[in-house]
């Protein structure tokens, strides 16, 4: 303990953390996805680990749909879906094109972004088939993709024809130069934004 208003957490992932999450409407259970391929429940005021589950590869992203189904993707292809994340209970598993970067739920819809610069849209009351299937425009990979509460679009200003990108390069010491981390403003057009 570092002070009196901080703890660390028991039975932390091996590796490292890719995604830490909490529950909608209470800061009582924390979602955290790791490298070391697994996804971890904790409630947080008792300090302890609550569930625990893997993926075939490193999980690179989590949300909470509700306070009682939790989903996570990786390098594995799959998102997993468990219903009541405090039960050991796989509500199911659905492979995607590729690996699973990003992914954020609002309301019914839950949005993924692949590599290959895809973004999935699904809706989550009908995981039979993909709602809306894009291919970024930019540049770069998508590697952060959050929901917005409206449901009505990913990051899209109020009348949909501006869009705002964030842009950060992750480097280890003494990496080659990178890109200096940046905002893009893009203005788009309804022919890129109207389903397919």
């Amino acid at each position: 303990m570092t002070g009196s208003n901080e703890f660390k957490l028991h039975q932390a992932p091996e590796d490292g953390i890719s995604a830490v999450k909490f529950s909608p409407n209470t800061s009582q259970f924390l979602l955290v996805s790791s490298w070391d391929s697994s996804v971890r429940l904790y409630d947080v005021p008792a300090n302890a680990l609550r569930l625990k589950y893997q993926h075939a590869g490193p999980v690179l992203d989590c949300a909470f749909y509700d306070p009682t189904h939790a989903w996570s993707g990786g390098l594995d292809h799959q998102l997993k879906m468990h219903d009541d994340p405090r039960t050991p209970c796989n509500a199911g598993t659905f492979s995607q094109p590729d690996k699973v970067y990003t992914l954020s739920v609002s309301g019914d819809r839950l949005i993924v972004g692949t590599a290959g610069r895809r973004v999935l849209v699904w809706d989550l009351r009908n995981m039979g088939y993909v709602q809306q299937r894009r291919e970024s425009s930019l540049k770069y990979q998508t590697r952060c993709i959050r929901a917005f509460p409206n449901k009505q679009s990913l990051a899209f200003s109020n009348d949909g024809s501006t869009l705002a990108i964030a842009a950060s390069y992750m480097y280890e010491m003494d990496d080659i130069e990178h890109p200096e981390d940046a905002i893009f403003i893009r203005q788009v057009t309804d022919a890129e934004t109207k389903p397919k």
